[in-house]
């Protein structure tokens, strides 16, 4: 009959969660004229050692960006630019996007985006006059390759 040997087997284990940070907390564009397309940056940083799959969300006729999904690899950052293009004149317009950690909801981030719309070259009042109308329903108009 054999005898059992026993042994201690001493093992080491790293466990961690998705964490981002996105900075800047606010996008201030400033003063923004209507119908004057402006873009900032913003960067979201994976803070831990796994992979992270973040996506943008927010409802907003004014602003736009690539939503995502994005996946930032371990310890790395992704730039993303937001773009702002105002309608109407608000001198106090405010909008949140929040972008979504997938793979740790109690992470997500907001950003706040502010921006002054003003209409310094009287577009407002100029648009009364004529409306564009498209087949896709869009507020702009691609006209190809002029050049």
């Amino acid at each position: 009959m054999q005898q059992k040997e026993k042994k201690k087997i001493t093992c080491r284990a790293r466990s961690c969660t998705s964490f981002i940070e996105v900075q800047p907390k606010i996008v201030n564009f400033g003063d923004t004229n209507v119908g004057t397309l402006r873009s900032l940056p913003i960067k979201i940083y994976n803070r831990s050692e796994l992979s992270a799959k973040v996506e943008l969300r927010f409802i907003s006729k004014v602003l736009n960006c690539i939503r995502g999904p994005y996946e930032i690899p371990a310890r790395q950052s992704l730039e993303v630019k937001i773009d702002i293009y105002p309608r109407k004149v608000n001198p106090d317009y405010r909008k949140q996007i929040t972008v979504v950690n997938h793979l740790n909801k109690k992470n997500n981030q907001n950003i706040e985006v502010q921006s002054t719309n003003i209409d310094k070259h009287g577009v407002t009042f100029h648009s009364l006059f004529y409306r564009i109308i498209t087949s896709n329903s869009t507020n702009f108009i691609d006209l190809g390759m002029l050049f």
